[in-house]
């Protein structure tokens, strides 16, 4: 896949380096595994010369842009001298056509609505301007894929841009080990809205909320390695092969949402290695209600999205969750 970045006097750095070099690590990553690279990278001026970002750091253009593949027009600080580059908007207009997908950055998103790009799309921009550019569709997020054009939010936005990209041209999983390898929290859900047909389990455990909460919080229930921080926001990675290569040791890069002690737990998860749905979070949410002699664990695994794919995740964790449900049973009766 060509992926294109336009340079420009006065961009912002980071959002032109931010998905860059998550599309180089993607390329690095596939190497590494013995497969050719999925993306071929160019950076274009207006000129054809090298351009001054703000804040003075020159960035030299590789070579013309290609005419198909993606796009990518990061934003500025500046962004009324954008809009009266002549040059800068006619650029970005014929650079945008026959494109597979156009991608902005931060207020890059301005000279996509300036070229007519945004008419009729949900869009998104740095979230002090979504107000500024005035147009339908206009929400504060770190992405927004509209089909054909793809916005990101401010400035780090930029990196959840190229590892979107890398979700959508390439693979998910891929996706998820390349923000493992650049340090970067990132969640890709299957399907944000909720999905379809949850997984849901449900077992009366004798023992009191407090004894099981700390189970899930802590990870015990799944009997092993683990890794977590009973913070919201933190950790909760679950090594269910110990010795399988990094990114393919089970629930990698998930972490808590939501925790209401002795009341509610609720955490991001991925398919096993080898799923085509793997590295997509969903999130599971497990309420504990208070019964007589125990308390009511009732676990919704939400996000699956539709297809075979995702029926064949379904089915994997409807047998899953039955069984750690047993296992946490057979804990409390010890």
């Amino acid at each position: 896949m060509n992926v294109d970045f336009l340079i420009f006097e006065d961009m912002d750095l980071m959002d032109f380096a931010g998905p860059w070099e998550v599309l180089l690590t993607a390329n690095r990553l596939l190497e590494r595994r013995g497969d050719p690279a999925g993306f071929s990278l160019a950076a274009f001026s207006p000129d054809g010369a090298s351009v001054a970002s703000y804040g003075g750091v020159r960035v030299a253009p590789t070579g013309p842009p290609r005419a198909d593949g993606i796009v990518v027009v990061p934003g500025t600080i500046d962004v009324d001298a954008a809009l009266a580059d002549r040059r800068l908007r006619q650029v970005v207009r014929e650079t945008a056509s026959g494109r597979e997908v156009v991608a902005s950055v931060c207020t890059g998103a301005f000279l996509l609505a300036d070229a007519g790009l945004l008419d009729g799309m949900n869009w998104t921009t740095h979230w002090e301007d979504v107000a500024a550019l005035d147009l339908p569709g206009g929400t504060t997020a770190r992405v927004v894929d509209s089909g054909t054009v793809v916005t990101g939010g401010g400035l780090s936005c930029g990196i959840d841009v190229g590892l979107h990209l890398v979700a959508r041209f390439a693979d998910p999983a891929l996706a998820r080990l390349v923000a493992r390898q650049l340090d970067y929290r990132w969640d890709f859900y299957g399907d944000p809205s909720g999905g379809v047909a949850p997984v849901v389990a449900e077992r009366e455990i004798p023992a009191d909320a407090a004894w099981v909460y700390r189970r899930w919080v802590s990870g015990e229930v799944f009997g092993a390695t683990v890794t977590a921080e009973p913070v919201v926001g933190g950790r909760y990675e679950v090594a269910f092969l110990d010795d399988a290569p990094d990114g393919l040791r089970g629930a990698e890069g998930c972490r808590l949402l939501a925790l209401e002690p002795d009341r509610l737990v609720v955490f991001t998860w991925n398919s096993p290695p080898g799923f085509p749905t793997r590295g997509q979070h969903t999130w599971v949410v497990v309420t504990l209600t208070p019964v007589t002699g125990g308390t009511c664990v009732r676990l919704a695994h939400l996000g699956h999205g539709t297809g075979p794919d995702w029926d064949a995740n379904r089915e994997y964790f409807r047998a899953a969750w039955d069984r750690v449900l047993t296992s946490l049973e057979a804990q409390a009766r010890v």
